[in-house]
């Protein structure tokens, strides 16, 4: 779902803050929920994206679970498998980069680490 991908976002938008950008206030869009979330993790910008995945994914279910939210079937099967997919991710930023290579370095067209500095 396009709106835990756009959660995950705002760790960079925390980064511009506090890097001193300026722009709308933080809590007028749904960065400030989510930033209020991460903000804990420090400099850890893989835990602080993990972090406002699981959180949008808790907004999201609590939501349907009040019925304030409406979703499909679909839906609601996608947000429980992200839910399980980001949960299942490892805290340690080292064990995530070991994961992904093994998991996507197949899957990728032309896929270089050296491309990426690594």
């Amino acid at each position: 779902m396009i709106v835990v991908t756009r959660a995950i976002s705002a760790a960079r938008a925390l980064c511009a803050w506090e890097a001193g950008a300026i722009g709308p206030d933080k809590d007028c869009g749904y960065e400030g929920v989510i930033v209020k979330a991460i903000a804990e993790y420090g400099d850890n910008l893989y835990m602080r994206a993990k972090a406002a995945g699981m959180k949008a994914v808790e907004i999201l279910l609590k939501g349907y679970e009040s019925k304030e939210i409406g979703l499909t079937v679909k839906q609601l099967e996608t947000l429980q498998d992200i839910n399980k997919k980001i949960s299942a991710l490892p805290d340690d930023e080292d064990k995530f980069f070991d994961w992904a290579v093994k998991e996507y370095k197949d899957l990728v067209p032309n896929f270089n680490m050296k491309n990426y500095g690594l």
